[in-house]
């Protein structure tokens, strides 16, 4: 007679960061999501905070749900209670327990720094940085709200995911536990056909940078330093693609800062839809990421997939993640991005060594090991629960 193998395992997966418009969060989610289907050694159970008591630009991934069809998956379950105050009650305490809603779950995987307690369950939390403990002073209030979950889920024996050795280390040291096991991302997938560039830029030659305009993200060093560059390249283009932040106004100052030619050759396109994208990360020159701090880093590895040379800053994870695929650079130091920059714009050969290792890096990230990865993690926190 066959042995049928163990059980499936039961798991609770938190689907919230789908609900508007999709971060690297909600890339990470949606990829796993899929990676994981049909998997015979699991059964998934998706799961949402309620969309109740949330503001846009407040707790990462819990944005308001865009208009038009539901971005979540179909049976996924909604947790009742309004989630800021859910989130606020387990930083001091067990409940609102979510086991009345997620059971039979074995495993909860709280894929955005908070998961909700459920008992006899095991616990996954994923860290995707300690931003709000090495740079306090560039997150939100409602970033710093989601520390006391986040901490007391650790303290009742969670599992902590990460995307990087980095963050890895960091957590053990911020965190206080062992029980954290890193897991690399795969690249976020642009199968949309490119649409035209039509008024940004035109036919130029362009710099790209890509992300929500925020502190750490570095942007106004980097549009000072596209000064001397543009300087010496005319006709080359800047542009800044990716929501507005906190970090916007600064930003719109250092472009003011630039001779007034140049002003005009800075462009902050806001955020851009995933076909626009694909045309952007393809059709750049290079691609300018002097992040401050990452704990991972998907522009970095989608520009790499797509043939784009890629200048970075050389600040935590990304040469961990990047590897021999991107020239690093000082991210504090406004003439070492612009060195950077013309580095890669004046020696074709240089582009095409990051090019050809940056497509080999790229490579070895994969969404299909990450679920294997993830599922190993699943069965250590169903064991020890």
């Amino acid at each position: 007679m066959n042995d049928p193998g163990p059980d499936p395992l039961d798991v609770a997966l938190d689907v919230t960061p789908l609900i508007g418009a999709r971060s690297g969060v909600g890339h990470f989610v949606a990829e796993i999501l899929d990676a994981m289907q049909g998997d015979p050694g699991m059964r998934l159970v998706p799961y949402a905070l309620s969309f109740r008591a949330r503001r846009p630009g407040g707790i990462p991934g819990l944005s308001r749900p865009a208009p038009g069809p539901s971005p979540l998956p179909a049976g996924t379950r909604q947790l009742p209670f309004p989630a800021a105050a859910a989130i606020a009650a387990w930083g001091r305490m067990d409940q609102p327990s979510a086991e009345r809603w997620l059971a039979p779950a074995t495993v909860v995987h709280g894929t955005n720094f908070v998961v909700p307690p459920v008992r006899g369950a095991g616990a996954v939390v994923t860290v995707h940085d300690l931003t709000f403990a090495r740079f306090p002073e560039m997150v939100t209030a409602d970033v710093r709200r989601l520390v006391p979950a986040l901490r007391r889920a650790v303290d009742r024996g969670a599992w902590v995911h990460t995307p990087s050795q980095y963050v890895a280390a960091e957590a053990k040291e911020i965190l206080g536990t062992d029980r954290i096991v890193a897991v690399p991302h795969g690249i976020p997938r642009i199968a949309l056909p490119p649409t035209p560039l039509g008024g940004l830029v035109g036919d130029s030659q362009f710099i790209l940078a890509m992300g929500t305009l925020e502190p750490r993200k570095n942007i106004p060093r980097l549009v000072a330093a596209f000064g001397p560059v543009a300087a010496a390249h005319p006709g080359l283009q800047l542009l800044l693609a990716g929501a507005d932040g906190p970090a916007k106004p600064a930003v719109l100052a250092a472009r003011d800062a630039l001779p007034p030619g140049i002003q005009k050759r800075v462009h902050v396109a806001g955020y851009v839809d995933e076909r626009l994208r694909a045309t952007l990360l393809s059709r750049a020159s290079v691609f300018a990421y002097p992040s401050l701090y990452e704990g991972f880093g998907f522009p970095v590895i989608e520009a790499m997939a797509a043939g784009t040379p890629v200048v970075a800053g050389n600040a935590g994870a990304i040469p961990e993640v990047a590897g021999d695929g991107a020239l690093l650079v000082d991210p504090t130091d406004v003439d070492a991005i612009a060195d950077g920059l013309t580095r890669v714009l004046d020696d074709a050969a240089l582009a095409g060594t990051l090019v050809r290792a940056g497509r080999k890096q790229a490579a070895g990230y994969s969404w299909r090991r990450a679920a294997e990865g993830l599922k190993d993690l699943y069965h250590r926190a169903a064991e020890t629960r």
